[in-house]
């Protein structure tokens, strides 16, 4: 069964055992759903155990309990703005309720102006908001739904119904308990230590936490369905209330954009100070340096901070950033034109360690060296560095990749003469012998080093992944996940081999959990360089959580045998054909940002 409201109307769809030529049909919701005892029985807060559901429905112990005791429909443009002139109507008339009446009313720019300027000057509170929507019917009030019906459309949806328990303030051990009652209660009586569910702003407090404790314990289809149902549960419980809040928030969000935009492009913006020596030389006395021997010719070299000193590539900038401080080196050349760093970062509160990054091309991103595989044979003697759990999960946060442009600007390039680079890139790493050893270490989780230890194994949406290239024309995400171009939280320079000199642009999404790292280049050309979740940062540096957003990365040069057709064989350099002609111009998202951008 799917409750929604149809004006002020509940309507109930219920879905039907197979065969019945019932299924589907939607009907007023006057029978009231039952569920017997023993179907209660059980873990999950609605008893169901089927595989289908249970990938998606958390069990009720990985709930956010306190320790005592479809999508969303488009909102209607016309209607919407009916109901942003009433609220202006109605603080311009002192709070007046016959304002918020069906009458349409005008606003002159003047009298918009007002409103306005009361709010950015802090003379509408809260306390006025929550008056505001007080005094607009809720479905509790109406007469043709009233708690019976709210309670009946929640029960029909598993989600909904834990979304409600945990609120409300029930346990796991007596969620059972919820009833009609425990929600008329929820809806008119402020919860002492809980909050004040009488109208969509105690809700959304609620409904932030309620998200963020979840998160670490559901997959992200999962994450994406409990998202579906905090809306759809949001809209049963407010009605029309629901949408006067939005106009409001709108409003607010109307006046204060400019300043917070420029609040959170500074408060992420990384702090890159250049260290004195003194504390150059206390941080190196602090490291530890845990890396296996690295071999030439016959030789094993022990990396140490001697060499450090010795190569100028003791710590000279450090990095600041909200959850996290590390020093780096200056960038130095390896012998294949790439570029790397040591970065120096705390584990523990006396000993520092120190890894090793590299800017990997032709993406254009830096990253963590965790492990590699020798190779006597090659005078670089390496064979491949490692990929660890998937070579997107190795990236730095869009934070350090701007903090490392900006220091390759002051610092450049460093050119090691006296000893080879390949020593100072995989001398902090873990050394395997033969690609053999190495998968196998990795297959039977034996890969040693604190990347393994502090990274999640598998991608936070390893339910999306995709394979080859869908049509340009088809790649779309939940409008939550999508980029908020007006929150752009990173800018700065890099290099892309094949490509050059390129701007990148990193935006939160609008639901603030991902962040898309666009890059451009001279000529206009746009596409997508990395897509970050926001989660705790590891001490080396990475996020604990990695994304795999398949097309959506797609290169702006890919290899010519992954292209699926979409190449362009008219600009081909190397193994690699261009995706911008027949693919990435045709991506919606990547016209999006063009238009934002006005490069189009």
């Amino acid at each position: 069964m799917l409750g929604i409201f149809v004006g002020e109307r509940l309507m109930v769809r219920d879905f039907a055992s197979k065969g019945d030529n019932r299924r589907g049909m939607w009907y007023n919701g006057s029978n009231m759903f039952r569920r017997s005892k023993s179907e209660n029985d059980g873990r999950s807060i609605d008893g169901m155990r089927r595989r289908e559901v249970d990938e998606e429905l958390l069990d009720a112990s990985l709930l956010p309990w306190d320790e005592v005791g479809g999508g969303a429909v488009a909102t209607d443009t016309t209607k919407a703005e009916v109901q942003r002139q009433q609220i202006i109507h109605y603080f311009l008339e002192g709070g007046a309720p016959e304002c918020l009446s069906d009458t349409e009313w005008q606003a002159s720019p003047e009298q918009e102006a007002a409103v306005r300027e009361k709010l950015a000057a802090g003379e509408l509170t809260e306390a006025d908001e929550v008056e505001l929507l007080l005094a607009v019917r809720d479905p509790l009030n109406n007469p043709r739904i009233g708690a019976r019906r709210i309670f009946q459309a929640i029960m029909s949806d598993a989600r909904q119904q834990q979304i409600l328990a945990v609120m409300a303030g029930f346990t796991e051990a007596n969620w059972q308990e919820m009833d009609v009652a425990a929600l008329e209660q929820f809806l008119t009586k402020a919860q002492p230590g809980r909050g004040d569910f009488r109208t969509p702003v105690g809700f959304e407090k609620a409904k932030r936490r309620f998200m963020e404790r979840i998160r670490p314990r559901a997959s992200e289809r999962t994450w994406e369905a409990y998202e579906r149902s905090m809306e759809s549960l949001e809209k049963v419980l407010y009605g029309r209330r629901l949408d006067y809040y939005q106009r409001f928030e709108e409003l607010k969000r109307e006046v204060a954009q400019p300043t917070e935009v420029a609040a959170e492009a500074k408060a992420a913006a990384p702090e890159v100070t250049r260290l004195t020596s003194e504390r150059a030389e206390a941080i190196l006395a602090r490291t530890v340096m845990e890396g296996d021997p690295w071999q030439q010719s016959g030789r094993e070299y022990k990396l140490g901070t001697y060499h450090l000193i010795q190569a100028g590539l003791q710590p000279a900038y450090e990095v600041k950033m909200p959850g996290l401080t590390m020093s780096f080196s200056v960038p130095f050349k390896l012998a294949n034109g790439r570029l790397a760093v040591l970065g120096y970062y705390a584990a523990g509160k006396t000993v520092m360690k120190v890894g090793s990054y590299y800017r990997a091309q032709p993406q254009g991103l830096w990253r963590y060296v965790p492990d590699y595989v020798r190779d006597a044979s090659k005078a670089s003697g390496i064979a491949c560095l490692g990929q660890g759990y998937n070579e997107v999960s190795l990236n730095l946060p869009v934070e350090l990749q701007e903090a490392l442009a900006e220091i390759e600007a002051r610092a450049g390039a460093k050119q090691l003469a006296e000893t080879n680079p390949n020593f100072f890139l995989v001398g902090t790493a873990k050394a395997y012998e033969t690609v053999q050893d190495y998968r196998e270490a990795l297959a039977n989780g034996g890969l040693r080093g604190d990347y393994y230890d502090e990274v999640a194994a598998k991608p936070f949406n390893h339910e999306t992944q995709t394979t080859g290239h869908a049509a340009p024309q088809t790649l779309a995400i939940s409008r939550a996940k999508m980029p908020d171009f007006e929150r752009k939280m990173a800018e700065f320079q890099t290099h892309v081999s094949l490509v050059g000199a390129v701007r990148a642009e990193g935006f939160w999404s609008q639901d603030g959990q991902l962040i898309w790292l666009f890059f451009r280049d001279e000529v206009g050309r746009a596409w997508v360089g990395q897509v970050e979740v926001r989660s705790r940062l590891a001490t080396m540096g990475l996020r604990r959580d990695w994304v795999v957003m398949g097309d959506f990365t797609t290169p702006l040069y890919d290899y010519s045998r992954q292209t699926g057709g979409y190449g362009d064989p008219s600009d081909v350099k190397g193994p690699r054909q261009c995706m911008w002609r027949n693919y990435l111009s045709k991506v919606p998202l990547i016209r999006a940002y063009i238009e934002a951008k006005r490069l189009g």
